[in-house]
């Protein structure tokens, strides 16, 4: 009998004490949230706004990552931001237009937990775009941490 109960007790353990707390559990993601706001215009010429992005393509420059290829129906990107540099830079392919974003950005540690470890959080300083299909750029938080809270949003007029 006690060895059943020494055996129950060492199972128990095993399955909690490797189990990652809640904030591990929750998202650890972090990135710049960016949404979109688009103007279109019916026949009448009343405008309409359009906050999902159709056909966005995201690729990170300096390096061969796509993010998003040709992605369709898109709310909000999240944008990594590099901890070991002080400038993220994107290409951002939006029906059939090219932009390019450079973040410049700050970054420091933050501790999670010991299970989870840490994350780098950002905080951005400026942001430079070419205006091929962005018409401009409004920074809601400079603030980049886990729980993805929208930091900028592109605006565009389809006319």
């Amino acid at each position: 009998m006690k060895h059943a109960l020494c055996y129950s007790i060492f199972i128990l353990l095993c399955f909690t004490a490797c189990r990652p707390d809640a904030a591990c559990r929750s998202n650890m993601t972090v990135g710049l949230v960016a949404e979109l706001k688009e103007i279109q215009y019916d026949i009448t010429h009343q405008p309409h706004i359009i906050s999902t992005w159709d056909s966005i393509t995201v690729q990170g420059i300096g390096n061969d990552s796509i993010l998003y290829n040709n992605s369709k129906n898109i709310k909000k990107i999240c944008l990594p931001l590099r901890h070991d540099a002080d400038s993220t830079a994107y290409t951002l392919i939006y029906k059939g237009q090219t932009d390019t974003l450079l973040i410049i950005h700050n970054s420091r540690q933050h501790f999670v937990s010991v299970e989870c470890g840490c994350v780098y959080n950002h905080t951005v300083s400026d942001l430079q775009c070419t205006r091929h299909w962005v018409d401009s750029i409004t920074v809601l938080s400079d603030n980049v941490e886990r729980g993805g809270e929208t930091n900028i949003r592109f605006y565009r007029e389809n006319q």
